[in-house]
């Protein structure tokens, strides 16, 4: 910790940024960080799924459990018959101007997109991706593997512009990834170079093909690691139908990694995969 000694000290209660781990991330970045990686995997055809098709890969809650917000700093507080909310699944809403959502089950995994630093005067909107246990009483041992239906969500939550007079909207569920996976323990997006804007000269207006958004790896229980090429949600151009009353697509991931080839191939895997970590080392 002696580098520590060649920095301005500050108080561990203060809310202002350290600056010194500002430059030392945007060091990090420059060294390491590039705006155009992994060109061959864009994003695979994506087919958008009917109601009832869409169904069994749906997170079983409907409607959230009844919360409300209190300020324990008022002295008198409302009665515990007053102001309790619900939510329903996949719908959002502003409480205490705090965007709040449900997505319909537990949350094992989630996973911020990383937005390159250039792109950052351009307020841009940001996503999560979110993934759920299927139901509430879901339950997994190890020695197992386990595949069965369920989603990753993409929700956007806007441009989280913290200055005193920005407008907070509530969180949209851009769309959702239907996968035979299983749970997924873990979710990690690419760190660099697959964010495209046409500000970073990575991509072009005119192209064919659609956007990159990132790529994102999924840990999953039925024991691989599946890596999606993920467009904008603007690229898929989503519109809500009587058939079609969510945004819930199938595609296939980019990359499968897979601990070994014959044991997969024979479909004798007998784990799950709980963790993963996309290095942030050039080249990722």
């Amino acid at each position: 910790m002696a580098f520590l000694d060649k920095e301005t000290t500050q108080s561990p209660h203060s809310t202002e940024t350290y600056k010194p781990a500002l430059r030392w991330t945007l060091d990090f970045e420059l060294k390491n960080y590039e705006l155009a990686l992994f060109k061959d995997d864009m994003p695979n055809y994506f087919t958008l799924l009917e109601n009832n098709d869409a169904a069994m890969y749906l997170p079983e809650l409907t409607i959230s459990m009844a919360f409300k917000q209190v300020n324990v700093n008022l002295s008198k507080t409302s009665s515990d018959k007053d102001n309790w909310n619900r939510i329903n699944r996949f719908e959002s809403d502003i409480y205490e101007a705090v965007p709040t959502f449900f997505v319909g089950g537990p949350i094992w995994a989630l996973a911020w997109l990383p937005i390159p630093s250039l792109i950052w005067s351009k307020n841009p909107t940001q996503y999560v991706a979110i993934s759920t246990h299927p139901t509430m009483e879901s339950k997994y041992t190890v020695r197992n593997k386990y595949l069965g239906p369920n989603i990753i969500q993409i929700w956007d939550v806007g441009s989280l512009n913290h200055q005193v007079n920005s407008k907070i909207r509530s969180p949209v569920l851009a769309y959702a990834i239907a996968h035979n996976s299983g749970t997924i323990w873990c979710l990690e997006w690419c760190p660099s170079g697959c964010y495209q804007d046409v500000d970073l000269d990575n991509y072009k207006a005119d192209e064919s093909k659609i956007r990159r958004m990132g790529l994102l790896a999924a840990a999953c229980s039925d024991g691989c690691i599946n890596i999606y090429s993920l467009p904008f949600a603007d690229e898929l151009k989503f519109e809500k139908t009587e058939n079609n009353s969510l945004p819930i697509y199938k595609t296939d991931p980019v990359m499968t990694l897979v601990v070994n080839t014959l044991i997969y191939d024979n479909n004798e895997q007998d784990w799950q995969c709980t963790k993963l970590s996309w290095t942030k080392e050039h080249g990722h």
